[in-house]
């Protein structure tokens, strides 16, 4: 799909320096089209690199018309959404996709960029055709028209789905710690290089250090 011209400058109006790249980047996508730009093989060829580079860098460029609940896509749309960008042409056909614990929290996202007139930004999940979940965060510039009128947003998607994954296991990890030390007799802590305790068990605040009745420190270098 070819992004409009009308699509590359609402993205280089925006604040967010990461979707002004996105636009700079764009640009091949309009010079191929551009009569006064007589190369389109270099354009062709910039225009399949950085589909390339959004595909593989599991990255989506969007453009909602809210007015109208239009919505146009670029970059890998079918690898994370595993559907074709026909299928997500409006808001309407989006929220189907959406987690459905998740969904309250994205509107009120939306609603709150809107009426405050800032960038927005949201972590949410999305679920596949094939039932799969996908964690995705969204980053996006408001539209506005002539008269300073919101009509729409234009931003970026990233499957964070691996770090999700990443920081899930990490807390389990913890859990089952904690739950380990505490389940044992002995006391467990640790601390660092100034004696600071940074962890330590449920046993270790019952066991008085001697003399005062408060918990045990631990030592620091002397």
């Amino acid at each position: 799909m070819n992004l409009p011209a009308r699509f590359l400058d609402d993205l280089r109006a925006l604040n967010s320096s990461q979707l002004r790249a996105a636009a700079v980047n764009a640009e091949v996508l309009r010079n191929r089209d551009d009569p006064r730009h007589g190369n389109e093989e270099r354009a062709r060829k910039a225009e399949e690199l950085l589909k390339t580079a959004l595909r593989y860098s599991d990255t989506i460029v969007w453009h909602w018309n809210i007015d109208e609940d239009k919505i146009e896509w670029s970059g890998a749309v079918k690898e994370i959404y595993g559907a074709e960008e026909f299928e997500l042409d409006s808001w309407s056909r989006i929220q189907n996709r959406i987690y459905h614990a998740d969904l309250a929290g994205l509107e009120e996202a939306i609603r709150s960029s809107c009426a405050s007139g800032t960038d927005y930004h949201h972590e949410y999940r999305i679920v596949r055709s094939n039932g799969e979940i996908r964690w995705l965060v969204g980053s996006a510039g408001l539209l506005r028209n002539v008269t300073g009128r919101i009509y729409g947003m234009a931003g970026v998607n990233y499957d964070i789905t691996i770090r999700k994954r990443t920081e899930e296991e990490m807390k389990q990890r913890e859990r089952d710690f904690r739950e380990l030390t505490n389940a044992i007799p002995q006391i467990v802590f640790t601390a660092n290089t100034c004696g600071e305790i940074e962890y330590s068990n449920e046993r270790y605040y019952g066991c008085p250090a001697p003399g005062n009745g408060a918990p045990r420190a631990a030592a620091g270098p002397s």
